[in-house]
Protein backbone atom coordinates (compact mmCIF):
# COMPACT_ATOMS: atom_id res chain seq x y z
CA UNK A 1 0.00 0.00 0.00
CA UNK A 2 1.13 3.51 -0.78
CA UNK A 3 0.78 6.28 1.77
CA UNK A 4 0.03 9.70 0.32
CA UNK A 5 0.38 13.02 2.08
CA UNK A 6 -1.90 15.87 1.16
CA UNK A 7 -2.28 19.51 2.20
CA UNK A 8 -5.77 20.08 3.56
CA UNK A 9 -7.23 23.59 3.76
CA UNK A 10 -8.03 24.25 7.45
CA UNK A 11 -8.83 27.96 7.30
CA UNK A 12 -9.16 30.53 4.56
CA UNK A 13 -6.10 32.70 4.08
CA UNK A 14 -6.08 36.13 5.69
CA UNK A 15 -3.07 38.00 4.40
CA UNK A 16 0.01 35.86 3.95
CA UNK A 17 -0.75 32.12 4.26
CA UNK A 18 0.28 30.69 7.62
CA UNK A 19 1.28 27.20 8.72
CA UNK A 20 -2.03 26.72 10.54
CA UNK A 21 -4.02 27.43 7.35
CA UNK A 22 -3.03 24.01 5.99
CA UNK A 23 -2.62 20.61 7.58
CA UNK A 24 -0.60 17.73 6.15
CA UNK A 25 -2.75 14.60 6.31
CA UNK A 26 -1.58 11.10 5.50
CA UNK A 27 -3.84 8.58 3.79
CA UNK A 28 -3.37 5.03 2.59
CA UNK A 29 -4.25 4.54 -1.06
CA UNK A 30 -6.08 1.40 -2.22
CA UNK A 31 -4.56 -1.07 -4.71
CA UNK A 32 -4.88 -0.06 -8.36
CA UNK A 33 -7.88 -1.27 -10.33
CA UNK A 34 -7.77 -2.10 -14.02
CA UNK A 35 -7.49 1.11 -16.04
CA UNK A 36 -5.84 3.10 -13.22
CA UNK A 37 -2.30 4.34 -12.66
CA UNK A 38 -0.39 5.75 -9.70
CA UNK A 39 1.48 9.04 -9.91
CA UNK A 40 4.08 10.55 -7.61
CA UNK A 41 4.30 14.35 -7.59
CA UNK A 42 7.55 15.90 -8.78
CA UNK A 43 6.46 19.56 -8.87
CA UNK A 44 3.45 21.33 -7.34
CA UNK A 45 2.18 24.65 -8.63
CA UNK A 46 2.02 27.54 -6.18
CA UNK A 47 0.40 30.46 -7.96
CA UNK A 48 -0.86 33.92 -6.93
CA UNK A 49 -4.47 33.10 -7.96
CA UNK A 50 -4.68 30.41 -5.29
CA UNK A 51 -4.96 32.78 -2.34
CA UNK A 52 -8.16 34.60 -3.42
CA UNK A 53 -9.60 31.54 -5.19
CA UNK A 54 -9.22 29.37 -2.09
CA UNK A 55 -11.69 31.64 -0.24
CA UNK A 56 -14.45 29.97 -2.31
CA UNK A 57 -13.32 26.45 -1.43
CA UNK A 58 -14.86 24.45 1.40
CA UNK A 59 -12.64 23.84 4.40
CA UNK A 60 -11.30 20.29 4.58
CA UNK A 61 -10.59 20.05 0.87
CA UNK A 62 -7.17 19.10 -0.55
CA UNK A 63 -5.50 22.35 -1.65
CA UNK A 64 -6.05 22.91 -5.34
CA UNK A 65 -3.25 23.10 -7.86
CA UNK A 66 -1.58 21.51 -10.81
CA UNK A 67 1.40 19.25 -10.68
CA UNK A 68 3.94 17.44 -12.77
CA UNK A 69 3.94 13.80 -11.71
CA UNK A 70 5.67 10.58 -12.68
CA UNK A 71 3.74 7.35 -13.25
CA UNK A 72 5.13 4.81 -10.77
CA UNK A 73 2.66 1.95 -11.29
CA UNK A 74 0.13 1.35 -14.04
CA UNK A 75 -2.79 -0.84 -15.03
CA UNK A 76 -3.71 1.56 -17.86
CA UNK A 77 -2.49 0.83 -21.39
CA UNK A 78 -2.17 4.55 -22.17
CA UNK A 79 0.16 5.36 -19.23
CA UNK A 80 3.45 3.51 -18.78
CA UNK A 81 5.66 3.49 -15.71
CA UNK A 82 8.06 6.42 -16.07
CA UNK A 83 5.66 8.61 -18.08
CA UNK A 84 5.33 12.22 -16.94
CA UNK A 85 1.89 13.79 -16.65
CA UNK A 86 0.60 17.30 -15.95
CA UNK A 87 -2.67 17.21 -14.05
CA UNK A 88 -4.84 19.05 -11.54
CA UNK A 89 -4.28 16.56 -8.72
CA UNK A 90 -3.91 19.23 -6.03
CA UNK A 91 -1.25 19.42 -3.37
CA UNK A 92 -0.61 15.76 -2.66
CA UNK A 93 2.34 13.39 -2.98
CA UNK A 94 0.59 10.46 -4.67
CA UNK A 95 -2.58 10.19 -6.74
CA UNK A 96 -4.49 7.35 -8.37
CA UNK A 97 -6.04 8.31 -11.71
CA UNK A 98 -7.70 6.68 -14.69
CA UNK A 99 -6.66 9.52 -17.00
CA UNK A 100 -10.03 11.29 -16.87
CA UNK A 101 -9.65 14.97 -15.93
CA UNK A 102 -11.13 15.75 -12.48
CA UNK A 103 -14.45 17.65 -12.44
Amino acid sequence: MVKARKYVLCSHFSGVPKREDLEIVEEELPPLKDGEFLCEALWLSVDPYMRPYSARLPLGITMIGGQVAKVTESKNKDYAVGDLVVASFGWRTHTISDGTPPP
